[in-house]
């Protein structure tokens, strides 16, 4: 089971405290944030965090605080952890940066939980916002809170709350949080969904777009496939007679050592090319050679004269121990596919992608060409615009739930030196989105009786350049004038895979519901 992230664990703990503390604690400054709050909170996840899996995996996070202890000199043996901390060397490598993004996680927990707090007050009447128990959930829930988890358009849970609020004083009323973070008010939102494209497509009623999307990747990177062996980034002999579905699938093993590739890596997933200087391919022979040099391609350049040695004495080719071999598979990873982004076969394949005329472009038609289908799930899967409608009395019981889509917003600055003046806490207040609210301004959309568009932004598709060359396509959900998302898909890493969805509200969305909706 996969633990919670870090912000959501520290924003339960946080909902355990009073707003004003945890004002009064950020105001104190770093020092006071780790030699006050981060063992107080410790106590109250170890009382009131309820989870189902093992309860260590939340507790060890509090535990970067023993940095501090073995970071001293030995001979110091101050009383009190804030004399300690003040004592402390600057902290510069790993450790510093896990301190720092620890306290960072901190401090956009703290956020979330100030206006989580807030929410409940304001809008469910709550008087004491403060929690008694925070129910964590994962794959699997709090036996306490079960009831709440609801299987809907194809998944077990629809309630998408990281964590569930139950505040003091009311033993039947449940808040569930869908916890976001990011550092600063101006930064970028962080994306309400990045799935896989076909996890998108859950159900019988996508089947026929299922099956034309395949058609459409298939047809592309076989396309691809075919114009690498052209000019001369790989090679797969009898290549250009073979099928689309072999050519993009490559599915069996024996095609790919046959052509000195990766054994489990189909063709179109060819991290390197022939005509990298550290592969072996047809620049590194005559023409008027008479040894079958076609045996060497993909193999390391490095040991050359050892191939082409075996194959004057007919031997079979015993691959030598080097990272270039096999299209320089071991070799290319990450920072090396960005280093070679120019020459390689991942790289090229990259460069088609971002071509106007690429893949993408017929992945908007289809979207487009059913469009209801794609808009409905989208706005389910991000937005669980009918979660509410799905809590009943049958369900529930006497249970009252209150859902909410929220954005804590905070960091530290100061880098290796933390610890002194320089050290500051950068507390901002969180969003927090009602799911009343959501569906009060998705009904606003709903009014307008444009058709909702999948529109791309720009003409050209970006090639990111800071990754190893992973295309990507920006688009728009919108509605005659009116924009509800801001997307991209990307392929990154491997392309026989789905690509992935990203998307965040748009601009005109998060005003309609931050007060503006009727």
């Amino acid at each position: 089971m996969a633990g919670p992230e870090p912000s959501e664990i520290y924003c339960a703990a946080a909902m355990c405290f009073h707003t004003k503390y945890l004002q009064d604690v950020v105001s104190g400054g770093i020092v006071n944030l780790i030699g006050e709050f981060f063992p107080e909170a410790e106590k109250e996840a170890k009382a009131n965090i309820v989870y189902p899996g093992n309860k260590k995996d939340i507790l060890d996070l509090f535990k970067d605080i023993d940095i501090i202890d073995d970071t001293l000199p030995d001979n110091v043996s101050p009383s009190g952890i804030g004399i300690k901390m003040q004592m402390l060397p600057s902290l510069e490598g790993k450790d510093g940066d896990r301190i720092k993004k620890s306290l960072n996680d901190m401090i956009s927990g703290i956020s979330a939980a100030i206006a989580v707090q807030k929410w409940m007050k304001s809008e469910h009447n709550i008087d004491r916002p403060v929690a008694d128990k925070v129910y964590l959930t994962g794959d699997k829930w709090p036996k306490k809170v079960e009831p709440l988890k609801v299987s809907a358009h194809g998944f077990d849970a629809y309630n998408s709350s990281d964590l569930i609020v139950r505040p003091v004083g009311n033993s039947n009323a449940y808040f569930g949080v869908s916890l976001k973070k990011k550092n600063l008010p101006q930064s970028a939102d962080p994306t309400l969904i990045n799935k896989a494209f076909d996890t998108i497509m859950q159900g019988d009623d996508f089947e026929d777009v299922r099956k034309r999307l395949e058609k459409v990747r298939e047809r592309y990177f076989s396309g691809l496939v075919r114009q690498a062996i052209k000019l001369g980034h790989i090679y797969i002999k009898g290549g250009s007679t073979k099928s689309n579905k072999f050519l993009f699938s490559g599915n069996k093993p024996n095609d790919r050592k046959t052509n000195n590739m990766q054994e489990k890596r189909p063709f179109i997933d060819t991290k390197g090319s022939l005509m990298m200087e550290e592969i072996l391919g047809p620049k590194d022979f005559g023409k008027k050679t008479k040894l079958p040099v076609e045996k060497l391609y993909g193999l390391a350049a490095e040991n050359r004269s050892e191939y082409v040695q075996m194959l004057k004495d007919k031997k079979p080719i015993k691959v030598t121990n080097s990272k270039w071999n096999y299209y320089g598979d071991k070799a290319l990873d990450k920072s090396g596919l960005k280093r070679y982004k120019k020459q390689s076969m991942r790289g090229w394949v990259n460069e088609q992608l971002a071509k106007p005329t690429a893949l993408y472009k017929d992945f908007m038609k289809v979207m487009n060409d059913n469009s209801e289908l794609f808009v409905e799930k989208l706005i389910q899967v991000t937005l669980k615009r009918d979660l509410p409608d799905l809590m009943d009395t049958k369900r529930m019981g006497d249970m009252t739930f209150g859902f909410a889509l929220v954005t804590g917003i905070g960091q530290v600055t100061g880098g290796k030196n933390l610890y002194t003046d320089k050290g500051k806490i950068n507390l901002s207040q969180g969003k927090v989105y009602d799911i009343h609210d959501v569906r009060c301004g998705l009904a606003e959309l709903d009014a307008d009786n444009n058709p909702y568009e999948f529109k791309i932004v720009g003409e050209d598709i970006e090639d990111d350049k800071e990754s190893d060359g992973a295309a990507k396509i920006y688009f728009n959900l919108v509605k005659g004038k009116k924009t509800l998302m801001n997307m991209e898909l990307r392929y990154k890493g491997q392309f026989t895979p789905q690509p992935q969805f990203q998307g965040t509200l748009a601009k005109y969305f998060t005003e309609l519901v931050s007060g503006k909706c009727p």
